[in-house]
C-alpha cells in the first residue's frame, strides 16, 4: 500500500490523500485550499477510481468539480444533505453540479 499526501499535510485545509494498493487507488478528499500560498495539484491529471469525501467542508470537496465526470464520489447521508452542491459558486462557474455523481458510504464494523 502506498499513501501519497497531495495537500493537507503542512497547512489547514486542502486536503487531498492518495491510497494505492495494488492496481487501486482512491483519493480522501480533494479539497479546496483556504491558502493562496498552499501547493497546487492539477487533480484532473490523477488516476484515481474513486474519491471518499470525508465530511463537507469545502476544503475537504472543493476541487470535485475537476474530477472526471465518471469519477465515483462517496460522501456519507449528513454531509451530502448538509451540503449547498448546487449553490456552489466554483461549481456554477464550470457548469458542473456533482450531486448526482454522489452516493452514500457506510462502514462497516
Amino acid at each position: 500500500m502506498e499513501i501519497l499526501v497531495h495537500k493537507g499535510c503542512h497547512e489547514i485545509g486542502g486536503t487531498c490523500i492518495q491510497v494505492t494498493s495494488g492496481m487501486t487507488s482512491i483519493l480522501l478528499d480533494v479539497g479546496l485550499p483556504l491558502s493562496a500560498a498552499s501547493p497546487h495539484v492539477d487533480v484532473s491529471r490523477l488516476k484515481v477510481n474513486a474519491v471518499l469525501v470525508s465530511h463537507s467542508h469545502q476544503d475537504h470537496y472543493g476541487l470535485i468539480d475537476r474530477l472526471a465526470q465518471s469519477t465515483p464520489i462517496y460522501i456519507g447521508k449528513l454531509g451530502k444533505k448538509g451540503t449547498p452542491w448546487k449553490q456552489l459558486p466554483a461549481l456554477q462557474s464550470l457548469g458542473a453540479v456533482p450531486d448526482r455523481r454522489f452516493q452514500n458510504y457506510s462502514l462497516s464494523r
